[in-house]
């Protein structure tokens, strides 16, 4: 259905009144400056909402075209990232600029990204200041800078064409962004950060949803546990691969591994999956991670590696991390390991490591 300018006018007014009664709010109007009212109307018109979601409680992120251009808009960031230009200068390098909203932009994105009122105002203040214009005798419209004032902060990025981004989802971009700002990320994740920052921008098919949940965690076990749920997905691919090879499939392992799940009810073990999934790793790769380091790793990998035995050690790693995983979803779970504030850290580097591994060695087999 086409867009009204008059009623998405009205309906701006009443959500920025917020509930407050406003006599004779059909006076109220959006000013246009003439000379810029045809390409307003333009704007206003064929302004496309692509995708829009919250990635945080109060952090909605919006893609959106208007004719061949591409946009993102993000609310209540722009005090944020107004303290940090470093942010807008690494988004700039990569071909993603702040713009400045129009007034079409506005009234179409207010309304249908279902965009919300100012909620630093008081309601003496939104009536002061932005529901009593209309009773001067000089009134020609509410102009764009007030219409800003009375709806959450938005902050608006065109993506140029030759922009890295410009085929990421809003999401992923979204991410990016907002994992930037250093009082998000409240583990020292250190070098971890910089590398997540990097999945979110690339082609890789790990599970950015969960990476961003990561980053964002304020406890251990949790980040523990998001980075767990990137991998496990993939327990049934190399069951998957087997079957594939055995019957000469042409089909993706991860379309096969659907299959079998969805018509036979082929349910994956994950202790066993975990450790074919860890055998992709070499053992210099596995203890590059420092994950002897741990302090309930130091003995059993000690013990596995006097067998020379890769496969030992994969099975020992395999036992433990998918141990601490239970221990973390399940009440009540017997001799549960004790895992040291020290020991996280490292866990999240193996973990990271691992995944990356998996995900390029099955990046052409899974969708």
């Amino acid at each position: 259905m086409a867009r009204n300018m008059i009623d998405y006018s009205t309906r701006l007014f009443k959500l920025i009144s917020n509930g407050v009664a406003v006599p004779n709010i059909e006076k109220m109007r959006v000013f246009v400056d003439p000379i810029n009212l045809d390409a307003e109307k333009e704007t206003f018109k064929y302004l496309e909402i692509l995708n829009c979601n919250y990635i945080v409680h109060d952090v909605k992120v919006v893609s959106f075209n208007v004719n061949d251009k591409k946009y993102i808009l993000l609310t209540n960031c722009k005090s944020h990232l107004e303290r940090s230009m470093s942010i807008i200068s690494d988004l700039s390098d990569r071909f993603i600029h702040e713009t400045s909203l129009t007034t079409g932009m506005l009234m179409a994105l207010v309304i249908d990204s279902g965009l919300k009122p100012n909620p630093l105002l008081s309601e003496d203040v939104v009536v002061e200041y932005l529901l009593s214009q209309h009773d001067s005798d000089d009134y020609k419209g509410h102009e764009l800078g007030d219409l800003l004032y009375g709806v959450e902060s938005l902050s608006v990025f065109e993506i140029d064409k030759n922009s890295a981004f410009y085929d990421n989802s809003h999401l992923e971009i979204g991410y990016y962004i907002y994992s930037s700002f250093d009082w998000l990320i409240h583990l020292p994740l250190k070098e971890l950060i910089e590398r997540a920052r990097g999945i979110f921008i690339s082609t890789s098919k790990i599970p950015k949803d969960n990476l961003f949940l990561f980053l964002t965690s304020i406890h251990w076990k949790h980040a523990y546990l998001e980075l767990y749920r990137c991998i496990e997905g993939l327990y049934s691919i190399p069951r998957a691969i087997a079957l594939k090879r055995k019957l000469n499939l042409k089909i993706k392992a991860s379309e096969i591994a659907m299959h079998c799940s969805k018509e036979l009810g082929w349910r994956r073990k994950e202790e066993e999956s975990l450790y074919q999934l860890f055998n992709l790793m070499s053992l210099d790769s596995i203890k590059g991670t420092g994950i002897d380091k741990v302090s309930f790793m130091r003995d059993l990998l000690s013990e596995a590696e006097k067998e020379h035995s890769h496969a030992k050690v994969c099975e020992t790693l395999a036992k433990r991390i998918y141990k601490i995983r239970n221990q973390l979803v399940h009440q009540g779970v017997s001799d549960s390991i004790n895992v040291l504030d020290e020991d996280w850290p490292i866990l999240m580097t193996f973990l990271m490591n691992m995944m990356l591994v998996i995900f390029e060695s099955y990046d052409l087999e899974i969708d």
